[in-house]
């Protein structure tokens, strides 16, 4: 199996190629170690605590890169207080990672809270008045 290629594009047909079955688009989100920090430089977490729950908030796309440990949760949020004068300033990001590292460890310990529903719906709908498949796209 090919793993050096000259460009993204190489890559991509490449993938095309030997598995001609998987239909989409390639992500938009570049990986590896440098495209991990290049979006790890662009983080604010003042702006981000501003505005990440509008539409257009300022969220750090980090995920991809923490989900494949590409990047460590330690290693982002030294950053974010390396860009703040103040802790207080990055704490609403901080607490963000820490929600992700609390709930990974969650499903690590109880992996069958996974299908189950914490809590009742607050639509006043039981879980079985919902299908229990997608439609077909």
């Amino acid at each position: 199996m090919k793993k050096t290629f000259q460009s993204r594009d190489d890559l991509i047909n490449y993938v095309a190629s030997i598995a001609p079955w998987a239909k989409g688009n390639a992500s938009s989100i570049f990986g590896g170690s440098k495209a991990a920090m290049a979006r790890l430089l662009q983080v604010d977490p003042v702006a981000y605590s501003r505005s990440r729950n509008d539409g257009d908030g300022a969220v750090s796309q980090l995920s991809p890169y923490i989900h494949h440990g590409i990047l460590t949760l330690s290693q982002v949020r030294d950053h974010a207080l390396r860009q703040v004068a103040a802790p207080e300033q990055a704490m609403r990001f901080i607490q963000e990672l820490a929600w992700r590292d609390y709930w990974q460890r969650q499903a690590i310990l109880h992996p069958e809270w996974l299908w189950q529903d914490v809590e009742s719906y607050k639509t006043g709908f039981d879980a079985q008045d919902y299908a229990q498949s997608l439609p077909q796209d």
